[in-house]
């Protein structure tokens, strides 16, 4: 049985942290913009969702272990909870990673469907 070493190596892990950067973007910086506005709840049922889905599927297109990718992503939101949200909105952690998830399902897809061809 292989290690954790041989799994994910540093090359993997710098290969993920632009991916990484434009998941701390969307989970803290549109809620920051959208203070002003105070329409939080389009940002968190709209705009988030669409923004992990393309993350995520980008990812698992160009790179591999998206499930280590969709966990750590999914993981960075919590903190944004206690930062721009009160403690009821730990449900959309749920919903984030099922749509990281569901976008990296859809990646893999797609890179099989490209190589076929």
């Amino acid at each position: 049985m292989k290690d954790l070493k041989e799994i994910i190596t540093a090359k993997d892990i710098i290969k993920m942290l632009p991916y990484i950067g434009g998941v701390i973007a969307t989970f803290y910086l549109l809620p920051l913009l959208n203070l002003i506005n105070s329409n939080l709840n389009v940002v968190l049922l709209n705009i988030i969702p669409l923004i992990c889905l393309a993350i995520g599927t980008v990812y698992a297109i160009r790179e591999k272990h998206i499930w280590i990718f969709a966990g750590v992503s999914s993981l960075l939101y919590i903190p944004s909870i206690f930062i721009f949200y009160d403690w009821h909105s730990y449900v959309y952690f749920i919903g984030y990673t099922l749509i990281f998830v569901i976008g990296s399902l859809l990646g893999l897809l797609i890179k099989k469907f490209l190589k076929q061809k």
